[in-house]
């Protein structure tokens, strides 16, 4: 039987709203994804490993390798108590003293493979040039943890790599990141393998909340009777106690959380850059 002409109107009809409704909702989905890009750098933080350059290009085959101790590789030229260290290209708003080592704006990094998006810094590793971390909150040595950045999603194999080089999975860092706890040795390994883009030490400067931080940049001290709430690296309280009490600080309560022991402390003023600097620490925010 042969369908009426205005049934094929009616379905030509049906098909172009269907059309324009599926248009319509691939470009909302778009800008919820690009929104969605520019918050995920506000909460995670990262960092470069001493003696080690930003990591090459990712035709090269090779991730930046490690050399313990020293921070010949952050040559970064602010000081406490200078000038603000370079910012992030864009408006910053609260995140004035956001380092970054280039000029691409923070919605191209977002879709960048090489780039490292942190609260504080955002690190191309193919751009070659250092991070400006001041010279107090830079690593003094090897410590401890450290990002390391796939060349591609972490997968099985990614995972396979930390445990044969004796490192701890902390936490997903975007993109295609990880912080993971493990000593300068395993920290050269991975830097050695092909799969792995690159791999930076995670400095203090990178584990204090913004509000924190501009307090340590500017050399000021923490109001006084100030609760701080630090985050640890998980089996780290004891070792992290005794320097507590060492500078001065009173432990008033303990959470566990996913990530590690969280201690509320009654903090001395002047012992905000000797906090961050401590191995077991892995954040410190009000």
């Amino acid at each position: 039987m042969r369908l009426p002409s205005r049934f094929w109107f009616l379905l030509s009809v049906i098909c172009f709203v269907a059309a324009v409704w599926f248009w319509l909702k691939g470009n909302e989905e778009e800008a919820k994804r690009k929104a969605g890009v520019s918050q995920k750098a506000g909460n995670l933080p990262g960092a470069k490993v001493p003696g080690v350059g930003v990591g090459p290009g990712p035709g090269s085959g090779k991730a930046a390798s490690v050399a313990p101790g020293g921070s010949g590789g952050n040559q970064g030229t602010g000081k406490v108590g200078g000038a603000a260290p370079p910012a992030a290209k864009g408006a910053q708003g609260r995140f004035a003293y956001r380092l970054s080592n280039t000029e691409e704006p923070l919605s191209r990094l977002g879709r960048s493979e090489t780039a490292i998006l942190l609260e504080n810094a955002l690190i191309d590793t193919a751009s070659g040039r250092p991070v400006a971390v001041p010279e107090p909150l830079r690593a003094q040595g090897d410590g401890g943890s450290y990002l390391v950045q796939s060349r591609g999603p972490l997968d099985g194999a990614f995972y396979r790599w930390l445990r044969e080089a004796g490192a701890e999975f902390v936490s997903y860092i975007p993109n295609n990141a990880a912080l993971v706890r493990v000593s300068a040795s395993g920290a050269s390994r991975l830097g050695e393998l092909p799969g792995i883009r690159a791999v930076l030490a995670y400095e203090p400067y990178y584990k204090l909340a913004q509000p924190l931080l501009a307090l340590a940049v500017e050399h000021q001290s923490l109001p006084l009777d100030s609760a701080l709430n630090v985050t640890l690296f998980a089996g780290q309280k004891e070792a992290v106690s005794g320097a507590l009490e060492d500078l001065g600080a009173e432990v008033m309560r303990e959470e566990r959380t996913p990530f590690g022991p969280l201690l509320t402390i009654k903090a001395h003023p002047d012992s905000l850059v000797a906090l961050a600097q401590l191995r077991g620490v892995q954040r410190i925010e009000y």
